[in-house]
Order: C-alpha cells, then sequence, then structure tokens
C-alpha cells in the first residue's frame, strides 16, 4: 500500500532534523498519492454551493463591521455579542477583513472560512505524519474531512468556526517544544491560544495543554519567550483592553453575574461532543445527531434510504472507539509497549515511581500523548459540571482530537499484532482496515446526504429558533426586487423583515442600486403614500400581517415568490396604496402625523391573530447609512385606565416624507379591547457606539441613541387620545 505502518521513532533532545532541498520536498509531497483524495474530499464537502451556508445575524454583523471598517474607516474594538451578553473581541472582525476589502458580497467571507477549515484538515494530516506516521495521518485526515459535524461548522461566517485551524497551529507549537525539544515554542503558542480565546471563550480550556506542554519542556523556555508572549499578547488585546476601559469594564460585571448562577452537574457535555463523532444530522442547521426524517431528505429515499442502519452502525460504534482509544494512550503512557532490559525492569522496580518519572521524560513520544489526552479529556470533565447552557459550538475545540486518537487505536492495533502476534498479522491487519474505510464510508454518506439535503433545501429549516436563511436565497430575493424595478422604472423597494432576516436584509439591501426603506414587521408596517406611483414590496414568508396590510391598504400584483431553502419563499409586489385620509388635527407637529380618528381592529385574513391599528404619515426624510436605524417609539395605555397596554418600536432603514407609517398592536379575542387608548410618541435616530482616539473612529457593536425627541401636539401635549372601534 506504501503506507508506513510502524509510529514514527521517539525523537531524542540532540537529535538532527533532516534537511530537504526545496526540489526535494516538492517530490516527497507528490509522491505522497493519498493527499490528493483527501484534499478533494475536504474541499468538496466545505466548499460546495456554499453559498447556501447559513447568513443571519451574527454573520452579519461580523461580516458587516469589517466592510465597515474597509469602507469607511469604522475600526472595531469589539465584535458581536455573546449569548451570554458580553461583548466579543473584535480578532474575527479583522480577519473577515481581508475578504471584505475584496467585495462587500459576503460569499467570500464564506469562501475564507471554508478554504481554511480545508487547510485545517491538511494540517491535521501533515501534523500526525510528523509525529505518528503516514497511515495514521490517512485515517486522522480522512475521518476529519467526512466529519458531520466538523462540516457544519466549516460553512458560515461564525468566528468559532475557525477554531480549528488555528488549534492545528497551537498543536504544532505544543509538539515542537515537547517532542521536537526545540525553542522559540512558546510565544507562538501563547499568542495563538490568545487568538483562539478572541474567537470564543470556550479556547480557555486549551490552557490545560499548554500546562502540560510548559511542564515537559520547561527547558526550551527562556525568559525572553515569556515577554515576548506577554508584549504580543498585549498587542493582540490592546483594542479590546481600550474598549473595557472606556466602558469602565461594563463586561466584567456581566460576566461575574454567571458565576451566581447554579451549578448543574449532568452528562450533557458528553452528549454534545457526541455530535463530532456521529456520522448524520438531521439537517446542517439543526446541529442534531438524529436520522434525518423529513420526507424530501436523500436519506429517506430509496435506494439510500437502506443506508440508514449501516450509519446507525458507525453512530453506536464511534464512541466505544475513542473509549478504547483513550485507554490505549493511557496504557502506553503508564506501561510503554516498547520492551526493555532486565537491567531496566530490576531498575524499574527498585527505583519505583522515580525511575518511571525520568524514564517517562526520556520518551517524547509519551509526553505528546498526555498534551492529546489533556486536550480531548480534562476540559471535558470540566463541562460536566456548568452553570451556563452548553452548546454544541463550544466542542469545537476538540477537533480534531478525537479522530487522532481513534486514528492511533486503529495503528496501534496493528502495530501490536505485528509484533506480537505475527501470524495473525495479515487478516489482523485487513479487518482494521476493514474497520477505518467502514467508519469513513459511513461519514462520507452521512455527509454528504446532509450536504445535498442543505443545498436543495430538503429540509425543515423553521424547527429551530431562528429560523434557517441562507445567503443564497437572500441574495436572490433582493437582486430580484432590485432588477424588477429596474426593469419597470420603479423608484423605491419596501422590504418587510423579520427577527430571522433582520439583520442580513438590512446589510444586503444597502448593495442594490434602487433606494430600499427596510423595517421589522413586529409590530410597524410601512407603505408609500402616493397612490399613483408604484413600489416594489418584498414580503417575508409565512406572514400574516403582511398578507392581511396587503390585501387590505393596497392595490398589490404577485410577480414571483423567491424560492428560500428549507422554507415557504419570499413574495415579491408591484403595488400601490390605497388613498390615505388627510391628516387630523389632533395630531404630533413633527415627525409624524396621525391619520386616523379612531384606533381600530384588524382581522388576519389566514390566521387568528389580530391587532389594534393607528395610522400616521411620516413628515421628514431621511436616507440610509450604514448601521443607522431610524425609529419611532410609541407608549399605548388605556384610556380610563391608564395601564400600559402595550410599548412598540418602530425600525426602518430610511424615511420617506409621505410614507405611512402603520402602528399594530397585538390583541387577544378573549381579551376586550379598551374604549380608548392614549398613545405618547417618540423618535430618535440609532448610530454605532463611537470613540474617538486621534484620527480614528473606533466603533463597537453596542450603538447609541442620537437626536432623542419627544413628540408634542400643537398645543404642547405629549400625549393622544383615541376612541377604538
Amino acid at each position: 500500500m506504501g503506507l508506513v505502518l510502524n509510529k514514527q521513532p521517539n525523537i531524542q533532545p540532540d537529535q538532527q532534523h533532516a534537511v530537504f532541498m526545496p526540489h526535494q520536498k516538492l517530490q516527497i509531497f507528490l509522491h505522497m498519492w493519498e493527499i490528493y483524495p483527501i484534499l478533494f474530499i475536504t474541499a468538496f464537502l466545505r466548499l460546495y454551493r456554499i453559498d447556501t451556508a447559513a447568513f443571519m445575524n451574527d454573520e452579519t454583523i461580523i461580516f458587516r463591521m469589517a466592510r465597515d471598517a474597509i469602507s469607511y474607516g469604522f475600526w472595531p474594538i469589539t465584535s458581536n455579542r455573546s449569548s451570554l451578553l458580553a461583548m466579543n473581541p473584535p480578532l474575527v472582525v479583522y480577519l473577515f477583513m481581508i475578504p471584505a476589502a475584496v467585495s462587500a458580497n459576503p460569499l467570500w467571507g464564506e469562501v475564507m472560512v471554508g478554504l481554511l477549515n480545508t487547510t485545517a484538515v491538511i494540517l491535521a494530516y501533515f501534523f500526525t505524519r510528523r509525529y505518528y506516521g503516514r497511515l495514521t495521518a490517512t485515517f486522522t485526515a480522512l475521518f476529519y474531512a467526512t466529519s458531520v459535524g466538523a462540516i457544519v461548522y466549516s460553512r458560515s461566517i461564525w468566528q468559532q468556526n475557525l477554531l480549528p485551524f488555528f488549534t492545528m497551529l497551537l498543536l504544532f507549537m505544543f509538539f515542537r517544544g515537547v517532542v521536537d525539544r526545540r525553542k522559540g515554542w512558546l510565544a507562538p503558542a501563547i499568542l495563538l491560544l490568545g487568538m483562539l480565546y478572541q474567537l470564543h471563550g470556550s479556547a480557555i480550556l486549551l490552557t490545560i495543554p499548554l500546562f502540560f506542554a510548559m511542564v515537559f519542556a520547561f527547558k526550551t523556555i527562556r525568559l525572553r519567550d515569556i515577554a515576548l508572549a506577554s508584549i504580543l499578547l498585549l498587542l493582540l488585546f490592546a483594542p479590546f483592553i481600550y474598549w473595557n476601559f472606556a466602558t469602565h469594564f461594563s463586561d466584567t460585571k456581566i460576566l461575574q453575574t454567571v458565576t451566581y448562577n447554579q451549578v448543574v452537574t449532568d452528562s450533557s457535555a458528553f452528549q454534545l461532543d457526541r455530535f463530532f463523532l456521529s456520522p448524520y444530522t438531521e439537517n446542517i442547521y439543526a446541529h442534531i445527531d438524529q436520522l434525518p426524517t423529513d420526507p424530501r431528505s436523500i436519506l429517506v429515499h430509496r435506494p439510500l434510504s437502506h443506508l440508514r442502519a449501516f450509519l446507525q452502525q458507525v453512530h453506536d460504534m464511534m464512541p466505544q472507539l475513542l473509549i478504547c482509544a483513550i485507554a490505549m494512550a493511557g496504557m502506553q503512557i503508564v506501561l510503554p509497549w516498547r520492551k526493555t532490559s532486565l537491567a531496566a525492569s530490576t531498575a524499574l522496580r527498585k527505583y519505583g515511581f522515580f525511575k518511571w518519572w525520568a524514564d517517562f521524560l526520556a520518551t517524547p513520544y509519551r509526553q505528546g500523548l498526555v498534551l492529546l489526552l489533556s486536550w480531548q479529556t480534562l476540559p471535558l470533565l470540566l463541562l460536566l459540571h456548568h452553570s451556563i447552557e452548553l452548546q454544541t459550538h463550544y466542542f469545537i475545540i476538540f477537533l480534531p482530537g478525537q479522530f487522532i486518537l481513534i486514528a492511533l487505536l486503529i495503528t496501534g492495533l496493528i502495530e501490536f499484532i505485528q509484533r506480537h502476534l505475527p501470524d495473525w498479522s495479515m487478516p489482523a491487519r485487513w479487518c482494521l482496515y476493514a474497520t477505518a474505510a467502514f467508519i469513513i464510508s459511513a461519514q462520507l454518506v452521512g455527509s454528504t446526504g446532509a450536504l445535498l439535503d442543505n443545498v436543495n433545501g430538503s429540509f425543515d429549516g423553521n424547527e429551530t429558533y431562528p429560523a434557517f436563511n441562507d445567503l443564497s436565497s437572500l441574495q436572490h430575493a433582493i437582486a430580484e426586487a432590485d432588477w424588477l424595478a429596474q426593469q419597470h422604472h420603479i423608484r423605491h423597494i419596501y422590504i418587510s423583515t423579520s427577527y430571522a432576516t433582520r439583520s442580513s436584509l438590512r446589510y444586503l439591501a444597502e448593495q442594490v442600486k434602487t433606494p430600499t426603506t427596510v423595517f421589522d414587521t413586529d409590530s410597524c408596517f410601512v407603505l408609500p403614500s402616493s397612490p399613483i406611483e408604484p413600489a416594489i414590496f418584498l414580503s417575508q414568508p409565512d406572514s400574516p400581517l403582511d398578507d392581511t396590510i396587503i390585501k387590505k391598504y393596497t392595490k398589490a400584483t404577485l410577480v414571483d415568490e423567491p424560492r428560500r431553502l428549507g422554507g415557504n419563499s419570499f413574495k415579491l409586489y408591484i403595488l400601490t396604496t390605497n388613498p390615505t385620509p388627510s391628516p387630523i388635527l389632533q395630531s404630533f407637529t413633527h415627525g409624524i402625523q396621525l391619520l386616523s380618528s379612531s384606533a381600530h381592529q384588524l382581522q388576519s385574513i389566514d390566521s387568528d391573530q389580530q391587532w389594534l391599528i393607528t395610522r400616521w404619515r411620516m413628515m421628514a426624510s431621511a436616507s440610509t447609512a450604514p448601521r443607522t436605524i431610524y425609529s419611532f417609539h410609541f407608549q399605548i395605555q388605556s384610556g380610563n385606565t391608564k395601564a400600559v397596554l402595550a410599548s412598540i418600536g418602530c425600525a426602518l432603514t430610511s424615511i420617506r416624507a409621505g410614507d405611512q407609517l402603520l402602528v399594530l398592536q397585538e390583541t387577544s379575542r378573549n381579551t376586550p379591547v379598551a374604549r380608548s387608548i392614549t398613545i405618547q410618541a417618540s423618535s430618535s435616530t440609532q448610530v454605532p457606539a463611537t470613540f474617538k482616539l486621534g484620527s480614528l473612529n473606533l466603533v463597537s457593536y453596542d450603538t447609541q441613541n442620537i437626536d432623542q425627541k419627544t413628540l408634542q401636539t400643537a398645543d404642547r401635549k405629549v400625549a393622544i387620545t383615541l376612541p377604538t372601534s
């Protein structure tokens, strides 16, 4: 087979490294035939139709901040907000400034993620080949390349999706010091660890193998390495440190509240980590290690449906293999398989632990195994006790260690049988080869099926919150609306959004030629002013409110329904509004004017939902600007009891003077509506929170409100009372 079965010999501290000329290195690389199918499989599973990867809130924020830094000089000192409500450091934004400098299209950011994760697989191959042999490297790379869990986190613009690439670089640094016994590894290792922590806080657990590396390779550590590491860390965290000082360490106060949460001890860490060992997932967005159940899935249809039992066997087998691999590595550490002389065995018994420890320190191979086990086991045990809800992406930091250990188990058994049971060598070897092929084939079938299901939309994208939205579907809907406007010489596009599409559609709408107004349909709706001039309207999928208002207040023609992967389609209209009433006298004098003399109920045309609605006209215009939102806030009280019925915010990316603003308060059939309501209103503009440092404009994810105004009537009252009908 041309594959080396034996592990690479132990590397001693004084061992000289072979030096190859450039043409010799190229010749060696060209003869590694196995790297080509590995590279093809890896690149295909991570880059094929990568435009169908998720593009929602976090993905948009990261790429948008990177693009704004390139286009407007808004230099970030934080990135997006974490699930713990604390700010994330800005490194991920700086990394995505590379593709953002090429194009405003987020596709190139997704391509960068796919390429870095493809490179991570190749790095895993070369790392394992260097320290454990060619066959182990081949198995490791193929296990890693075909892992569904690894592929799930290899395609979208999410900071933790970059972890595997930097984790592999960190592993090289650890083994450079511990196994190769070379100096100069500590400063790069600590810098990489700082970068990993900036990408996701779970990387703090990698300080455990760092500790072991420093213990084993303490003779290679120099004072200048520690000084250089401190300087590099300070430079890396300088923007984030500045932000913390500027905000009086507000994040520290947020994180302190986590320590007061009740600590839970359960096995959820094992269940979540198992996702990366599973050969299948229900769909790429759900992150659940269950066989697909959607009738459209390729793994539900025949003939591939017959493979489901085959996939289930691998699903049950992989955790057991990992446990055996950990046990075997532990045995090699405690009781190395290498034969010892009679004198050495006698000395070991005589001096006990001290002799064993001296022998251990003289065996870099065993120390490398300790690094692998400290990476794969100790952090996992710590996560059994947690005060926050664990998520699947917290376990990306373990990639691809589990596959290295399983590959070591298979090749270690082959080596053991060859040495100690030579008569069984041939059948045992081919049996273990078949086991590896069985795993790789199952993972390849499961991951390819999941990828094709995602590309074709053969899954339910609404089964999680928020609902799935991919870049391709969003770009196609926006581009079609813009093309339609250009073809019919229509001058404005209105786009309704939900929580799942809010950030992404706001950003993508800025890339089209036709002016747009993007607004949230949670409790507000925007309609054009003129009953003569037509407008383009792009409606959200599954929105009874959109359908009801368009039918009641406009004359609309449904032009197309742009496809959305994993869910119902968007709706694209050309519409004109019905004639609007004149403003009433009892109205605000600035910002908005009241068009309705009473608040009336609106019943959904296809659901049980109903709303109490008031109509307003916007009086001033405001154009689209980067990360700028124009807001109106309404507080609605019962006219009789003064009880607060609703607090409603309306967020728009632009304002056209004369456009209608419909304010909606959802009501219940079982609750009587108040006979009258009292409305207070205010307006403001939301812009990025900026910090001046000389000529630099530093920005965070946070926003600040400017131009805040409380709206008043002509007689300087701050409230309007309306009857309901």
